[in-house]
């Protein structure tokens, strides 16, 4: 196989398999990955327990047009809420609410038994070779 037969079986190879993660995640997992990342920066890296929507935008690197839209729908799925301080009229602060926390929680809960479940299916020396591969894949981006 040459390198970029290796390059298109890679790439189907993990579509396929996400779209297979994908179909097995139950109702439970209703919160994605982005979602998550997002929600658990707000929650755990800010002492105040509240962040400003331009911190949100600063740190993921996107636009405050996209924090804003971001925010929305976690609002209507009431997973933040607007706070507004005696300090600050003029800042927008979104705090995390509980259920985003449980929910979180949840979702936390079963990725990772559906990670054992995927290390036990590999066992345990194709597991060591997945771990070293993708770590030595995630180093290869500081070379460039």
């Amino acid at each position: 196989m040459n390198e970029l037969e290796k390059a298109r079986k890679i790439f189907e190879l993990s579509y396929l398999f996400k779209q297979d993660n994908r179909n097995h995640c139950g109702k439970e997992e209703q919160m994605m990955h982005r979602e998550m990342m997002i929600l658990h920066w707000m929650q755990y890296c800010h002492r105040e327990g509240y962040v400003k929507m331009n911190d949100i935008a600063d740190n993921f690197h996107i636009t405050p047009a996209a924090v804003s839209q971001i925010m929305r729908s976690f609002e209507k799925k009431g997973w933040v809420e607007r706070i507004v301080l005696d300090h600050d009229r003029r800042s927008v602060h979104m705090k995390v609410t509980e259920e985003a926390i449980c929910l979180m929680e949840k979702t936390e809960a079963y990725v990772h038994q559906r990670l054992a479940e995927f290390l036990k299916y590999l066992g345990e020396e194709d597991s060591d070779a997945l771990i070293r591969i993708m770590e030595k894949a995630t180093s290869y981006g500081k070379i460039l």
